[in-house]
C-alpha cells in the first residue's frame, strides 16, 4: 500500500490518473458510456492546464494588466478598445512563439511581433481573418506549469461577437480575474458578471485598475462603495486588489519615473495569484481528478462483481432475473419521476413565499423609511431639497432593502435545503433498492452508494442585488425646477414618497426574479446529478448481467478469456484505489 510520503501529487498525480483512466477506457467489454467518461478524465488530467480568464468590460486595462503580469509589452493595448480575439498565454520552459488557430480548424505559427496583427481591432477589424484564438508561449511561469492566462475582448462590447468570445472564455475557465476601473466602478453588467462567477464557484480575483487617476479621498470613497457590494456578490473574504496596471508595467519594463521600482497594490495581487495557481487551484484539480478516478474504479469493481455472480447462473435463470431487474428498475424510475414532481411543487411554494414576503416587506419598508427621509430634509427648499430627496430615497432603498432581502434569501435557502435533502434521501432509497434487487437476483453484495451531496452540487447560492442608481442617471427625477413655496415643497415630498415606494417595489421585483431563477437553476443541476446517479447504477448492473449472458452463450474458451478480462479490470481497480488512497492521505499543499 502506498503511504502518504510516497503519494504522488501535482504533475506526477495527473500523469498517473490519466494513465489509469486510459487503461480503464481500453478495457475490453466495457460500456461505451464508461469508456467515454474515462477518456474525458484522462484528457483533463493529462493536459494539466489551469485557465485563468481575465474578464471585464472594454477599456478596463485587461491587456495592460496581463502585460504587467508577464513583465513585457507583449499584447497590444491603447486608448480605444483593442482586443478582438481571445489570447491565451501559456507558461513553461519551452521555446517562445505564437500559434494562431482559425475558425476553420487550421492553424499557423507566427512570431511574437505579429500578435497584434491577429488580435487587435485595428489590424484585424471585426476579426475579418477568422481567428478563433491565439496561443502565445512565453517562458516565464505563472505559479505552476500548465497555467494559462486568457486575455479576453471586453464584455458589453460594441461587438456582440467579442462579447460572446469573452463569455465563452468565462465558461472554459478554472478561475477568473475581473478587472474593474476605479473611475467607473461596478456597472450593472459587471455586477451580473460577478454574480455569474459566484454561482459557478471557483476562485475570483477582483482587480480595481486605474487607481492612479484618483486622489486618496476619492479612492477611499471607491473602496467604501465597493466593499459592501462585492461582499454581497462574492461573499466575505473576496480577494480585491487596488492597482495601477500602467504603473506596474512601467516599473516592470523600466519605463517609469526614477526611483519607482514597484507598484504595491499590483505586487500584492501578483503574490496572491501566484500562490493560488501554485497551490489552491492545482490541489483542487488534483482532488477532483482523483475523486473521479475513484468513482470509475468503484463502478468497474461492481460491474465485475455482478458479472461474475451472474455467470454462475443457468442461462435461462439469468435471463429471467435480468428481466425482473429491469422491471424493478422501471418501478424505481417511475417513483423518482414522482419525487421530482414533489420537488417542483416544493420549489413553487418557496417561490410564492419569496414573492409574498418581498411584496409585503417592501411595502412595510417604505412605511418605516419615510419618516426618516422626511426628517432628513427638514427646512430645505428648492434645488437643495431636490438633491437631498434623491440622496435620501437612494439611501432609504439600499438601507431598507438589504436586510429584507437577506432575511428572505435565508428563508428561501433553508426551504431549498429541506426540499433537496428530502429528494436526496428518497433517491438514496431508490438507488439502494436497485442494488438490493441486484444482490437478491444475482447473489452479489454491493456496498451502499455514496451519492452526490447538496453542497457538492449547489456551489454558491448567491443573488445579484441591483443598487439604486445615482441621482441624475436612470432614476427619473420627479422635479427639476427650483420651487420655493410650501406648496411646491409639499408636492416634491409627495413625489419623493411615491418614488421610494416605486423603487422598493422595483427592487423587490428584481430580487424576486433573481431568487426564482437561481432556485430553478440549482434544482435542475441537482436533479440532473441525482438522475444521473440512478441511471448509472441501473446501466452498470444491466451491462454486467448482459455481458455475463453473452459469456454463457459463448464457448468455454471465450468464457475463460472473459474471466481473464475481468481479472485485468480488477487489477486496474486495485492500482487506482492505491493511487487515490495515497492522494487522500497525502499532506495538503
Amino acid at each position: 500500500m502506498t503511504d502518504a510520503a510516497e503519494a504522488p501529487s501535482g504533475l506526477a498525480l495527473a500523469t498517473a490518473v490519466a494513465g489509469l483512466a486510459r487503461r480503464m477506457a481500453a478495457l475490453p467489454g466495457q460500456p461505451a458510456a464508461f469508456a467515454e467518461r474515462a477518456l474525458r478524465l484522462a484528457e483533463r488530467s493529462d493536459a494539466q492546464r489551469f485557465h485563468i480568464a481575465v474578464l471585464g468590460e472594454f477599456k478596463r486595462g485587461k491587456s495592460t494588466l496581463v502585460n504587467a503580469l508577464i513583465g513585457r509589452r507583449l499584447l497590444p493595448s491603447g486608448v480605444v478598445p483593442v482586443t478582438t480575439v481571445v489570447t491565451e498565454l501559456h507558461f513553461g520552459d519551452g521555446p517562445e512563439g505564437v500559434l494562431v488557430v482559425f475558425e476553420d480548424g487550421s492553424s499557423r505559427e507566427a512570431g511574437l511581433e505579429e500578435i497584434a496583427r491577429f488580435v487587435s481591432e485595428r489590424d484585424n477589424p471585426a476579426n475579418e481573418l477568422g481567428v478563433r484564438r491565439v496561443e502565445v508561449r512565453v517562458g516565464r511561469r505563472l505559479g505552476a506549469p500548465g497555467a494559462v492566462l486568457v486575455d479576453t475582448p471586453g464584455l458589453a462590447s460594441v461587438s456582440e461577437r467579442q462579447t460572446l468570445a469573452a463569455r465563452q472564455a468565462l465558461t472554459d475557465s478554472d478561475a477568473a480575474v475581473v478587472v474593474l476601473s476605479a473611475d467607473a466602478p461596478l456597472s450593472e453588467s459587471e455586477g451580473g458578471l460577478l454574480s455569474d462567477l459566484a454561482g459557478r464557484g471557483g476562485e475570483v480575483f477582483v482587480v480595481v485598475n486605474k487607481c492612479d487617476r484618483l486622489s486618496e479621498p476619492e479612492l477611499a470613497e471607491v473602496r467604501d462603495f465597493l466593499s459592501g457590494h462585492l461582499e454581497r456578490l462574492l461573499g466575505e473574504g473576496a480577494s480585491v486588489h487596488y492597482v495601477s496596471a500602467r504603473r506596474a508595467l512601467e516599473a516592470a519594463t523600466g519605463g517609469g519615473p526614477p526611483g519607482r521600482a514597484t507598484e504595491p497594490g499590483f505586487d500584492a495581487f501578483r503574490r496572491d495569484l501566484d500562490a493560488f495557481v501554485g497551490g489552491d487551484l492545482a490541489a483542487e484539480r488534483d482532488r477532483a481528478n482523483a475523486a473521479e478516478l475513484d468513482r470509475l474504479a468503484a463502478a468497474l469493481s461492481e460491474a465485475v462483481a455482478v458479472e461474475r455472480a451472474a455467470a454462475e447462473l443457468d442461462l435461462a435463470v439469468l435471463q429471467d432475473r435480468l428481466e425482473r431487474f429491469r422491471a424493478a428498475a422501471h418501478d424505481v424510475r417511475r417513483a423518482f419521476a414522482e419525487d421530482r414532481l414533489v420537488l417542483a411543487h416544493a420549489l413553487s411554494e418557496i417561490g410564492e413565499a419569496v414573492s409574498e414576503s418581498l411584496r409585503s416587506g417592501s411595502a412595510e419598508a417604505a412605511q418605516r423609511a419615510w419618516p426618516e427621509v422626511e426628517a432628513s430634509v427638514a427646512g430645505l427648499r428648492g434645488r437643495a431639497l431636490d438633491q437631498a430627496l434623491d440622496d435620501a430615497v437612494a439611501a432609504a432603498v439600499t438601507g431598507s432593502f438589504d436586510p429584507l432581502r437577506r432575511a428572505i434569501e435565508a428563508a428561501a435557502d433553508e426551504g431549498w435545503e429541506r426540499a433537496a435533502e428530502s429528494l436526496a434521501g428518497r433517491l438514496r432509497q431508490h438507488v439502494q433498492a436497485l442494488r438490493t434487487a441486484a444482490e437478491a437476483l444475482f447473489a452479489v453484495h454491493l456496498p451502499e452508494a455514496a451519492l452526490p451531496t447538496l453542497a457538492g452540487q449547489r456551489e454558491r447560492f448567491s443573488y445579484l442585488f441591483l443598487q439604486v442608481e445615482s441621482p441624475g442617471s436612470s432614476l427619473a427625477r420627479a422635479l427639476r425646477t427650483m420651487a420655493r413655496t410650501e406648496r411646491a415643497r409639499h408636492g416634491m415630498l409627495v413625489r419623493a414618497r411615491r418614488r421610494l415606494v416605486s423603487e422598493l417595489d422595483k427592487h423587490a421585483g428584481r430580487a424576486r426574479f433573481d431568487m426564482v431563477q437561481r432556485l430553478d437553476t440549482v434544482s435542475r443541476r441537482f436533479v440532473t446529478a441525482m438522475a444521473g446517479e440512478l441511471e448509472r447504477t441501473e446501466a452498470s448492473i444491466v451491462a454486467a448481467a448482459s455481458s455475463a449472458q453473452r459469456a454463457l452463450e459463448a464457448s468455454e474458451s471465450q468464457r475463460a478469456a472473459r474471466e481473464n478480462e475481468r481479472s485485468l479490470a480488477l487489477s486496474v481497480v486495485a492500482e487506482a484505489r492505491r493511487l487515490t488512497d495515497g492522494a487522500r492521505r497525502a499532506p495538503q499543499r
